[in-house]
């Protein structure tokens, strides 16, 4: 009878177990480098309230505030997706920086009268008195 056929199980196993712990360690290693973006959103009449923000392909996202600022956390190469309704869609990459200040330009097949009054209204109701 063979002296090593008692360790036969954890040769196969061992080389797993070692895997799937560097892999653990790797994961954590990579959750670890997201950082704090913030910036402000602005137009040609001013700072924009309730513009979404979303990490383009992830579930993260945020809109902006009544000052047009926001907070959004990020890894340094993710891509960020600026939207609002009529608007053109801006998608700005992070690229290591933790302020991106953007100013929003109106897409004039979209922005109709009606818009306009309701965005007036939306910042009248939210001003701080």
């Amino acid at each position: 009878m063979n002296n090593y056929s008692i360790l036969k199980p954890w040769a196969t196993t061992l080389p797993s177990i070692f895997f799937y712990v560097l892999l653990l360690f790797f994961g954590i290693g990579v959750h670890a480098q997201t950082s704090t973006i913030k910036g402000t959103i602005t137009d040609a009449n001013g700072t924009l309230l309730g513009v979404t923000i979303k990490v383009k392909e992830k579930p993260t996202a945020t809109l902006s505030d009544e000052n047009g600022t926001y907070a959004i956390e990020v890894s340094p190469t993710d891509i960020l997706v600026f939207s609002f309704i009529g608007y053109k869609t801006a998608e700005i990459p992070v690229a290591n920086r933790s302020t991106i200040n953007l100013k929003l330009e109106e897409d004039s097949t979209l922005f109709s009268k009606r818009q306009r009054t309701y965005r007036k209204y939306c910042q009248s109701k939210f001003q701080r008195h």
